[in-house]
């Protein structure tokens, strides 16, 4: 039935979300036009959210609807003062998870009281949180909106006849609420908003995820030049994706290399859109006008990183762009050429002084701005305060605006005031948790662009299929660990509650039922629908396409293999699972020593990581990675160190020689390496690499020049094997000295570490041994025959030179060095051998505690712990 037909007068179409609501009253309108019509009744057509808050502010209500980031300040507030604060690593994200919790408990009314919440800790104290939130919205006589649930089960809506559309599934608290309205003479009737059509259905399989998603950007580049400058014919395409949280960003970093040229289309000093947009919107500090703006809230009187000053100097977003671009240009050349990654503030003003002086004045009053406000204040202060740095720097500057981003400087001004609603729920707090706490509440508000109809390519979520028609329709990634959805159950309401009252995501019955819903919209939402899916993960791990479409699917490839059959899970066993091997040859381990170094941190994470195969997804990065970098800089000092041999020969080389030399080296390594074919990194890129390079070696050689006692480097990235208790580790030592000192030979061990605050021998405590790589080496490695007498970390990145060291024979590196004891060398070797092969021995027997240190342990729990909290 057409969607006209099922519209009376009198009647309101409720829909899931806004957007749907939005693509309902287009389609409405195109059925009027081509049923003739030129003037028709609006019909009433209005997201739950929206109708709802309309029926309540009906009544004159007197008290207050908090907003979702208010609710969440509050909560937060809540769990900050709570007892469990102190071992929570982000009260900001519990907070969010508590505050879904919270929503999930009311929909499916389930009681704070049952005995279920006792009987674990995290639902206890949410419980207890629960309560509090109840109490503190009663004290000031305001209500939340899954509160309006209850409120008008009472009050009878205007409208006579109720449509529902999109929704799959009512959870009990909206089904209570229409069920009261059907007792006062109201209509509720689920419509259909289908729209058959003839469908051309295609399915292909690619090898891997990157080989799908480039070849789906191909396609779509293609349409858009086969289309070129006829707009009226481009047909309307939707690039639809499960799991739509974890691959948009991915989409989207592989869609801006593939069709940003074809925005440039547009009149001179007009912003072109992307030929694509994202139907459930981006994030609003994704926004490049609202990301400028945080990099002006975000200077700081030290420490600012260059990337983001020259993000700043070389936007349009802020004011004296057009008479200062080439002199800002020239600004930013000259803070990458004399300083590190990081820098204070007075280097940037000093910098912009010569080349442009009308940005200079404007940084100079913001460096007054930076000396003050050290104290902390309420948000409303920090609010305006925000409001006062923007203003100083000339932001939005005076570029013209176009539709969108208009809506987007609108929207962060209401996000702005909004925080400072804030006060009198969030405490007092200083500078840097101001901004935090900013940036959270923008990062978490969603900015829908207007539909760009010079090349209407939507990118949806599988689950957001039902009553939208396009064209041409393109599913991609349906493997089985996409569709149906991975259940995911919150932490904070006991499971088996979940499953008794048959929340979706802990019943895998409901799941599969609304997979198979989504899968059967597919089939109806264009004329032209193809779908894909990889046959492997990048690692190399074979994956099978979702059975939902496995008739589509075996008709693209017919001597594919069935992907019906059941999958038979294995129940849990908690004892310790020991490696199985053959006791006379050594088990080689993958990851060499890294292995002992997670062991040491908590068994746990090192049998997750390395016996489970636990891994991250992985975070798309442009450009360098830190990794890229590491490994150049490595092979730089390997052929330089090849060349010099000896600090005789370092003191010979001149400042200019030295850079010269490191040029070559550089050059040289990048070539091993293959960056250049590889096509990640381009040549103006690889040329600023260089640069950085060789300004931070040169520093760490004019430390090294200061070392009192002659050395020669024998050995550079020398590899070989060490056993341990039955494992094999392959090993790889960055460098090997041997120092001349009281007319003796000793030789002490280097490497070399890139990343920022790396350099410590805390981790060499043979109690808790969280570095083992160079106590390894020294204990347990041959050398041919050579006995280490010392360990040294030289850590070498922007902005900062530092080592740390442990030997039997020297009391600093140099003579700038504040002297320490002597360490008992040969006590240290027998230390460090008994405790690496105490944690091989419990690696081997599967030992997996989780100790409590590693919950604090931020930079390592980031990728794996940290994520799923």
């Amino acid at each position: 039935m057409a969607l006209i037909d099922q519209i009376e007068n009198d009647t309101l179409l409720l829909t899931r979300d806004g957007r749907l609501a939005r693509a309902l009253r287009l389609r409405l309108i195109t059925e009027q036009a081509q049923n003739g019509r030129r003037a028709w009744r609006t019909p009433l057509i209005q997201s739950a959210r929206q109708a709802l808050v309309r029926e309540w502010e009906s009544s004159w209500p007197i008290a207050s609807l908090l907003h979702p980031a208010q609710s969440k300040a509050m909560m937060q507030q809540i769990i900050d003062t709570s007892p469990e604060a102190e071992s929570l690593l982000s009260t900001g994200s519990m907070a969010r998870l508590a505050m879904e919790a919270e929503h999930l408990r009311r929909h499916y009314h389930l009681s704070l009281d049952a005995p279920e919440f006792k009987a674990f800790a995290e639902s206890a104290a949410f419980a207890s949180w629960s309560k509090r939130f109840t109490k503190a919205k009663s004290e000031i006589n305001a209500i939340d909106f899954d509160d309006l649930y209850q409120i008008l089960k009472v009050h009878r809506p205007r409208a006579n006849k109720i449509l529902l559309a999109g929704f799959d599934r009512l959870t009990p608290l909206q089904n209570a609420l229409f069920e009261s309205w059907k007792t006062m003479g109201v209509q509720i009737i689920h419509a259909d908003i289908s729209r058959r059509s003839n469908k051309n259905i295609s399915a292909r399989i690619y090898p891997t995820f990157s080989d799908e998603i480039h070849e789906l950007a191909a396609e779509l580049r293609e349409m858009l030049e086969r289309h070129h400058g006829v707009a009226e014919n481009m047909p309307s395409v939707a690039v639809v994706v499960p799991n739509y949280e974890r691959l948009m960003p991915v989409l989207d970093s592989v869609l801006r290399r593939y069709l940003a040229p074809h925005t440039l289309y547009v009149e001179q000093n007009e912003v072109a859109s992307l030929p694509y947009h994202f139907t459930r919107g981006t994030a609003l500090n994704h926004h490049e006008l609202i990301a400028v703006a945080l990099l002006i809230l975000g200077l700081r009187q030290y420490h600012n990183v260059i990337d983001k000053i020259s993000a700043l100097l070389l936007t349009r977003r802020i004011a004296g762009y057009a008479y200062e671009q080439d002199g800002r240009a020239r600004a930013d050349i000259y803070l990458r050429e004399h300083n590190g990654r990081r820098m204070p503030f007075r280097s940037i003003v000093h910098a912009t002084k010569k080349f442009a002086p009308g940005l200079h004045r404007r940084l100079c009053s913001m460096q007054r701005v930076l000396s003050r406000y050290n104290d902390t204040a309420s948000s409303l202060v920090w609010a305006r305060r925000f409001r006062r740095r923007l203003q100083l720097m000339g932001w939005p500057g005076d570029m013209q605006m176009n539709e969108n981003t208009a809506v987007a400087y609108r929207r962060f001004n209401e996000e702005l005031e909004r925080f400072a609603s804030l006060d009198g729920m969030l405490p007092a707090m200083s500078f840097d948790k101001a901004l935090e706490s900013f940036v959270e509440v923008i990062s978490e508000q969603l900015f829908l662009p207007q539909q760009n109809y010079r090349a209407p390519i939507e990118i949806m979520p599988l689950e957001n299929l039902a009553g939208h028609h396009y064209d041409v329709a393109m599913a991609v990634c349906l493997n089985t660990d996409n569709l149906p959805k991975h259940q995911n159950t919150n932490p904070l309401i006991p499971a088996e509650l979940q499953r008794r009252t048959g929340m979706p995501a802990a019943d895998p019955q409901v799941a599969l039922e609304q997979a198979r819903k989504i899968a059967e919209n597919l089939k109806y939402v264009a004329q032209d629908v193809s779908i894909s899916c990889h046959e492997m993960t990048e690692e190399g791990a074979p994956l099978l396409p979702c059975s939902l479409f496995d008739g589509w699917i075996r008709s693209a490839q017919k001597n594919m293999e069935s992907v019906t059959s059941s999958v038979a899970l294995e129940a849990s066993n908690e004892n310790p699972i020991p490696i199985q091997h053959d006791e006379k040859s050594p088990i080689l381990i993958k990851h060499g020593i890294r292995v002992l170094a997670d062991y040491a941190r908590s068994p746990f994470f090192a049998f997750a990581i390395h016996r489970l195969k636990t891994v991250p997804f992985p975070e798309p990065v442009e450009g360098w990675t830190a990794d890229l970098q590491g490994t150049l800089l490595h092979d730089v000092m390997k052929f330089f160190w090849r060349e010099v041999e000896n600090s005789t020969n370092l003191e010979r080389l001149s400042d200019t020689e030295k850079t010269h030399l490191l040029g070559e080296c550089f050059d040289r390594a990048a070539k091993d390496c293959h960056i250049l074919e590889s096509g990640r990194i381009s040549t103006t890129l690889l040329s600023l690499e260089r640069i950085r390079q060789i300004h931070i070696i040169v520093r760490w050689l004019k430390y090294e020049s200061t070392r009192p006692e002659p050395f020669e480097v024998v050995a550079t990235e020398q590899t070989g094997t060490i056993e341990i208790e039955g494992l094999e580790f392959r090993v790889r030592m960055d460098r090997l000295d041997r120092i001349k000192s009281d007319d003796q030979d000793y030789y002490l061990l280097w490497d070399y570490k890139t990343g920022q605050n790396s350099a410590t021998e805390k981790g060499w405590k043979p109690e808790s041994l969280l570095e083992p790589q160079l106590p390894a080496y020294a204990a347990l490695a041959d050398f041919g025959g050579i006995k280490i007498d010392g360990i040294a970390i030289a850590q070498i990145a922007d902005g900062r030179i530092k080592t740390a060291f442990q030997s039997g024979f020297i009391k600093a590196l140099t003579d700038s060095d504040k002297p320490k004891s002597l360490a008992n060398w040969n006590q240290c070797i027998e230390d460090w051998q008994k405790s690496l092969a105490l944690s091989a021995r419990g690696y081997v027997e599967g030992r997996a505690e989780l100790l409590p240190r590693a919950l604090q342990d931020n930079e390592f729990t980031h990728g794996f712990l940290k994520k799923i909290i």
